[in-house]
């Protein structure tokens, strides 16, 4: 005898929404709350269990959620959104072309200004200043201010001093313009690595560092030809323009509007999550937001170095020409390609596994360079340690999102790129100085070092999904 299924009665009654603001209202569709009244259990985990697998097209909440950035509840996406995306892109874009400008360059302004490798690399430690200050001040005031004014800031002071910089000042003025571009680069890099990192998307994130790598790619080639011709210093007029385009654009686009406002992809957060102020001291506490703030640190610093110093040791230990400046456009070209290429990678071997897999490439090709006095192949392998270096980055914000708290997410990149931004500057003059005593051929063995360093920190790095609180 067949058992005959007990009814199940459905009651949907309406829920009051919280105030939202006016960007939100067109991407919500309904929110509804649903009471379930059954006889029997088995059969309400059932429907429950049916309905979450897209059976019904109501989705069940179990309790009422605000609807906020960063979900993927809805596949499409204004078209606004994606103009957003292309100017943050640009912005990055920029920044790649500020941090692929200084290593050509260098071997004019010692020839200029007279300096000593110590000396030179104060422009490192300058523009070390002016990111440290603006992770300071994004640190303090950034939620306060909110992204769209923080960065056209950050646009305008990097245009300010490239200003500066253009018309090659004394070798003190040069210092203060490499701290105000440095400043403006510091807000700018924080502000889109959050606003990007906020849509939850590895590709976006990979598109995002990968054009960075396009400026870090084209900013040698223009500067390799400037740096040949007598009034070298034009090479920041480029920058300049750019600057200024950036600037246009980043003010007619977002209009100093916060980050909240702009972004129309909803996500499903719990009430009280919103609320929560978001505290520095918590932020700090966390060993894993540490972990990656100081893996950071050493990957940007051993990225910059690189980049920064290669041509300088090409020309002197390899005897290569004027042109050498076209070798650090190599390992540029590498980190973009790496970017944009290797996904497919990251995705088949995950990201633990695949972060020890480049580390220990970079490092082998990073011998090879040591010990192996080869132009031509020395060209090859920088290039290659770029194109194995390119994804960690993106890699590494992917998996800040996995291991902190949602509410401490926007505070914790804050802290891990201002802190990537100090490696930046401080381990070139590190090497910088190192050099002024023992030569530029001690650039390959501290890059060695900090590889195994980096491999290190990476070991210690949780490998948990991210807590809600």
């Amino acid at each position: 005898m067949v058992k005959q299924e007990e009814p199940v009665s459905l009651h949907i009654r309406p829920v009051k929404l919280q105030y939202l603001p006016p960007s939100y209202h067109s991407s919500i569709q309904r929110l509804s709350d649903v009471e379930l009244s059954v006889i029997n259990e088995q059969k309400t985990s059932d429907i429950v269990s049916k309905t979450q697998e897209g059976d019904g097209d109501d989705e069940i909440q179990t309790k009422t959620e605000e609807i906020l950035p960063n979900s993927s509840t809805r596949n499409s996406k204004p078209p606004h959104v994606y103009l957003q995306l292309a100017v943050v892109f640009y912005t990055v874009f920029l920044l790649g072309f500020q941090d692929g400008t200084l290593g050509p360059l260098i071997p004019v302004i010692q020839r200029v200004y007279h300096v000593d490798f110590k000396i030179v690399s104060l422009n490192y430690v300058f523009g070390c200043i002016g990111l440290v200050a603006g992770a300071l001040i994004n640190i303090q005031i950034g939620q306060r201010v909110g992204f769209g004014k923080m960065i056209l800031a950050g646009a305008i002071l990097q245009m300010i001093g490239y200003c500066i910089l253009a018309p090659a000042p004394p070798f003190p003025v040069l210092l203060l313009g490499q701290t105000i571009v440095g400043l403006g680069e510091a807000l700018q890099n924080i502000q889109s690595n959050t606003f990007v990192a906020a849509f939850g998307s590895s590709t976006k994130l990979g598109l995002f560092h990968g054009i960075y790598g396009i400026g870090a790619l084209i900013a040698p080639l223009i500067a390799t030809q400037f740096a040949q011709m007598p009034r070298w210093s034009f090479h920041w007029l480029v920058g300049v323009a750019l600057a200024a385009i950036n600037v246009v654009l980043l003010a007619s686009v977002f209009r100093l509007r916060d980050r909240n406002e702009l972004i129309e992809e909803p996500t499903l957060v719990t009430n009280g999550e919103q609320n929560k102020k978001v505290k520095w001291k918590e932020v700090l506490s966390l060993r894993s937001v540490n972990t990656l703030a100081f893996f950071i640190f050493v990957y940007c610093g051993v990225e910059f170095t690189l980049g920064a110093w290669v041509v300088t040791f090409i020309i002197d230990q390899r005897h290569g020409s004027a042109n050498s400046g076209y070798i650090s456009s190599g390992f540029f070209a590498g980190l973009m390609v790496g970017r944009f290429s290797l996904i497919w990678v990251n995705n088949k071997i995950g990201t633990r596994k695949v972060m020890f897999l480049y580390a220990f490439l970079a490092l082998g090709l990073e011998f090879t360079i040591w010990f192996i006095p080869n132009l031509i192949g020395n060209a090859a392998s920088i290039s290659l340690i770029g194109l194995f270096m390119g994804p960690m980055f993106p890699l590494i914000m992917g998996h800040a999102q996995k291991i902190i708290p949602t509410r401490l997410l926007s505070g914790s990149i804050s802290w891990i790129c201002g802190l990537g931004t100090v490696g930046v500057s401080s381990l070139p003059f590190v090497e910088g100085a190192i050099a002024n005593k023992f030569g530029i051929g001690s650039l390959q063995p501290f890059l060695v070092v900090m590889m195994c360093i980096l491999i290190g920190l990476w070991a210690t790095v949780p490998n948990v999904k991210r807590r809600s609180e």
